[in-house]
């Protein structure tokens, strides 16, 4: 029989125990909720809004449901009204509709993992009253007037017309390249500048969209209605038909540049660019008049200048 040296009993022991704590070393970490945040409501109408959420941590474990829940009453749940807006981390915009006019709503981000369902912080908003109200802290309430991109670079000023008729990139003017016009009008700017991936809207803001624009609209009644409380009291030829400005949206008639090079319509009407491609030569926008209520919407020439909007992300 082989004598077991105490030596060798020691070393066989040490291994053993360096191998359960190796084990122990690799355990898998334990999974924990989601950590996300509710950040803003915005593009509140009388049945509808927007929310903007972003999912910082997944937990360790795959994000398999998210979204938004709402209610009339504090701390909702997944089991109260609920938006479902795909999976996984980072921030995501909810569409939540099916709302009552002039009503506070309570609503918070919701995130599900393997562990469950984690809440982000909650925020209060109050519906429109139909035909009264826009969310005036999202919207912008002035002309852009902007001379250079988000990112610091100039956007040119551009005058002379066979320049601007011939441009396919980005570009500003004046009316009647009348800088005094700038305060009550802001500036113009043709459809090139407005879609620039520098970004015309300054920080922390975007352009319109076609869809902001619609959601607005629809809140103040629809196209045949929305004309006049958006308009502003003064500026506007007679009869400036319809103008509340109940809105505190200040619609002034800044006219038009078309894509010629003239100036046309100061008093008369007023447009702005939204961020929508039409086609590969027209942008779509939205317009008003001195002599009707509606505000329509259409498409121009890319070319033209125009009125810009801005929205807060």
């Amino acid at each position: 029989m082989k004598k077991i040296h105490l030596r060798s009993l020691i070393s066989a022991s040490l291994c053993v125990i360096l191998l359960v704590n190796c084990k122990k070393e690799k355990s898998t970490p334990a999974v924990t909720l989601p950590v996300l945040t509710t950040d803003s409501v915005t593009n509140v109408g009388f049945d509808v809004a927007k929310v903007h959420n972003n999912i910082t941590t997944d937990g360790g474990s795959t994000i398999t449901a998210r979204g938004v829940c709402w209610s009339t009453s504090p701390a909702p749940t997944v089991n109260n009204s609920i938006t479902t807006d795909g999976s996984g981390t980072g921030s995501f915009i909810s569409s939540v509709t099916g709302l009552s006019n002039n009503t506070k709503y309570y609503l918070r981000s919701y995130s599900t993992n393997s562990m469950g369902t984690a809440y982000g912080n909650e925020l209060s908003f109050t519906t429109a009253v139909p035909g009264n109200k826009i969310d005036t802290v999202a919207w912008m309430l002035h002309n852009l007037d902007v001379t250079t991109y988000s990112n610091g670079d100039t956007i040119p000023q551009v005058t002379d017309p066979a320049v601007w008729s011939s441009l396919t990139t980005g570009a500003w003017c004046y009316y009647n390249n009348d800088s005094t016009n700038n305060t009550s009008y802001g500036k113009l700017y043709n459809w090139y500048a407005v879609n620039d991936p520098r970004g015309l809207a300054p920080a922390g803001w975007h352009i319109a969209s076609k869809d902001d624009w619609s959601a607005m609209v629809n809140s103040l009644g629809g196209d045949p209605e929305a004309g006049g409380k958006l308009k502003s009291m003064d500026l506007w030829l007679s009869p400036n038909t319809g103008a509340t400005n109940i809105t505190s949206f200040n619609g002034t008639p800044a006219g038009y540049r078309s894509e010629f090079g003239g100036y046309a319509l100061l008093g008369a009407n007023t447009f702005w660019w939204t961020s929508k491609e039409h086609n590969a030569t027209t942008g779509v926008e939205r317009s008003l008049g001195y002599d009707y209520n509606d505000c329509y919407m259409f498409y121009y020439d890319k070319r033209c200048g125009m009125s810009v909007r801005c929205l807060r992300n």
